[in-house]
């Protein structure tokens, strides 16, 4: 049984991550005082209530009230906080200042992506210095915080060039990349996974058609984002690496999927566009 959650206004331009077993929401300040703006992040309790926020800065006018994505991570008590805006730039967060700092312009080619009007796009922290990010028209690339360059590789060695893309990694190694890739008339979707770094990015071959905007993982099932509004579900046999994921079976919705979050209980929250724009899963029962 899937419950309507309805639409909210509560997180109306907010911004959520995962660190561990907590989850924040970034929220934009309405507007810049003397040329600087606020983001306000805010730990959520178990019971659903925001604790005290956390201020924290940026230069106006390029400001957090343009973020489009945030993730966060801890690594030995020191969380590391990054962010991409709608301009394409990549951004970090200072946690002794609060201050966050400009990295690196990613850019946004929108005349290769014209077909495309999504903003989902990959941005992970892997370490306390790396991780993944996406830029709309571009590669998707490793980036490292202790490097003037930012950029480090790109993760595809023939930097294929994506519209929008999605990215999980499983605990057991399992990694899944979807991507919309620019086409001479029109846009198609391609999928690859891996067993880790060190293998070969393989094609992912399923029979349902695959758009490039979420990826999550449940224990071995992986729920990604389906065309026709609907979400499309593998399971993998870690104990068997040299098989592929392989799909058993989908999920119909009523909206076009833009975010995937597993939450805690093990049951999923689907958020997109559409009527309505938010559904919530139930974990499946033994």
């Amino acid at each position: 049984m899937m419950t309507d959650t309805g639409t909210s206004t509560i997180f109306r331009d907010a911004l959520a991550f995962e660190d561990g077993d907590e989850t924040w929401i970034a929220w934009p300040a309405r507007a810049a005082v003397n040329g600087v703006a606020r983001l306000d992040l805010h730990r959520v309790a178990a019971d659903g209530q925001l604790g005290p926020a956390t201020q924290t800065f940026a230069p106006a006018p390029a400001t957090p009230a343009i973020f489009e994505e945030i993730a966060g991570r801890t690594f030995d008590g020191r969380r590391t906080v990054v962010a991409r805006d709608t301009a394409g730039n990549f951004w970090s967060l200072d946690e002794q200042t609060k201050l966050w700092a400009m990295k690196k312009a990613l850019g946004r080619d929108d005349a290769v992506c014209t077909d495309i009007d999504a903003n989902s796009l990959v941005l992970t922290v892997d370490s306390p210095t790396t991780g993944l990010v996406g830029a709309r028209g571009a590669p998707l690339s490793r980036y490292d915080l202790r490097r003037r360059e930012l950029l480090a590789s790109s993760v595809f060695p023939e930097e294929m060039v994506s519209c929008a893309n999605a990215y999980v990694r499983t605990a057991s190694g399992l990694e899944i990349f979807t991507s919309d890739v620019p086409g001479p008339v029109t846009t198609s979707v391609d999928a690859f996974w891996r067993r880790g770094e060190q293998d070969q990015w393989r094609p992912l071959d399923t029979p349902r058609t695959l758009i490039a905007r979420a990826v999550i993982a449940g224990g071995d099932e992986l729920w990604i984002s389906g065309s026709r509004a609907s979400i499309v579900l593998l399971d993998d046999e870690p104990s068997r690496p040299e098989i592929p994921p392989r799909e058993c079976g989908s999920i119909p919705l009523s909206l076009t999927i833009g975010r995937l979050v597993v939450a805690r209980d093990g049951s999923v929250f689907a958020g997109g566009s559409g009527l309505p724009a938010t559904f919530l899963i139930p974990a499946a029962r033994p």
